[in-house]
């Protein structure tokens, strides 16, 4: 009797042993990474907030915009935040920082480090010093090193040195970052153009992202097609205001990625908009759901003439006629190539654009 009683104790213990070692494991949550692109109207914010402890703001609209991302942050129970990045000194990005840097403790400012004549850069600039912050400047080929979240790696892929003497545009020398959370994966791209976009490819950087912040709020001046096919995203979110004075995002980015078959997130339509990733899989949740569940959109290149006739504005001539083309000379490659049927005008086409996409 005595010998099973010490069999039983001792196989009790080795139990519980064992679940000491493997349940903690079992039960811990998987590491996840949110990325929020917080609407600040015609400027960039993007908060990268980890369930391992590390904050960082990258960039904060004008400087009208900063309240609002210091109630923003505190809402999600950040305290301080890890790293700053201004991207480069236009006051769309960095003006709003200086409230953030003023308002909160922040441990360590990135930045390109150029001289440019602006006050609100020169301010900016004057705050980081008063707050005797740590200021770095990086450049493409750096590691930004995040030691209490193993899992969250930050890639600079530029600017490039000779950039640093930007000329006329200093969207030459914005930081762009690669974000890489397990297997998902961010590119963040400030204001950054052609130049930049051709410098990386020519490179072969390894651009393939999962999640695409178009290139200068969707101005055609950026976001190129083979940069696109390089990067070959799932997700483009656009930061950009409503009724802009700019045009962005414009039509041309708009029909590369369109024709690639890519999502498209904006702040105009949708608000603040949220990427959640356990590293495996991702989600996005947006302010304002508007299409955000699904794309609604008809391929104009695929859609049988019933589905054609679902387009608001469609009459049954226009379809019949695009459905003709097809067969004829094959795929529409963007709105222009609308305008060579008879039975449409821009008017038209401008009505049914928002619900058609130019996929292969």
């Amino acid at each position: 009797m005595f010998k099973w009683s010490k069999r039983i104790m001792l196989l009790i213990v080795t139990i519980i042993l064992v679940a000491q070692l493997v349940f903690p494991v079992l039960a811990e949550d998987k590491p996840t990474l949110e990325v929020h692109f917080i609407d600040v109207g015609q400027g960039d914010c993007i908060l990268l907030h980890s369930s391992n402890g590390v904050d960082i703001l990258i960039d904060g609209g004008y400087p009208d915009n900063g309240r609002k991302i210091l109630i923003y942050i505190r809402r999600l129970g950040i305290k301080e935040l890890d790293l700053v990045i201004g991207t480069h000194p236009h006051a769309d990005h960095i003006g709003g920082l200086i409230d953030v840097l003023n308002g909160i403790k922040v441990k360590r400012v990135i930045d390109p480090g150029v001289v440019y004549p602006s006050g609100i850069y020169e301010s900016y600039l004057t705050t980081i010093k008063n707050k005797k912050i740590l200021f770095t400047t990086v450049l493409a080929g750096d590691i930004i090193e995040m030691k209490e979240d193993p899992f969250l790696k930050l890639k600079v892929l530029a600017p490039y040195e000779d950039q640093l003497d930007y000329g006329d545009d200093v969207n030459d020398v914005s930081i762009v970052i690669k974000a890489v959370f397990g297997n998902v994966s961010f590119l963040l791209t400030g204001d950054a153009g052609f130049d930049t976009e051709d410098r990386m490819i020519w490179n072969k950087v390894d651009l393939q992202s999962t999640i695409l912040k178009v290139g200068h709020h969707g101005s055609k001046s950026s976001t190129g097609d083979m940069f696109l096919t390089c990067v070959s995203p799932e997700v483009a979110v656009i930061q950009v205001g409503a009724n802009n004075n700019y045009g962005h995002p414009t039509d041309e980015v708009l029909e590369r990625l369109n024709w690639k078959d890519i999502k498209i997130y904006r702040n105009d339509l949708h608000g603040t908009i949220v990427v959640t990733t356990d590293g495996e899989t991702y989600k996005v949740e947006t302010e304002k759901q508007l299409e955000a569940e699904q794309d609604i959109r008809v391929n104009i290149n695929k859609a049988p003439l019933g589905d054609l006739l679902d387009i608001p504005g469609m009459s049954y001539e226009l379809a019949r006629e695009i459905v003709d083309y097809r067969e004829n000379f094959g795929i529409f490659l963007n709105k222009n190539e609308l305008l060579k049927l008879d039975s449409i005008t821009p008017e038209l086409l401008e009505q049914i654009l928002p619900y058609i996409k130019f996929s292969n």
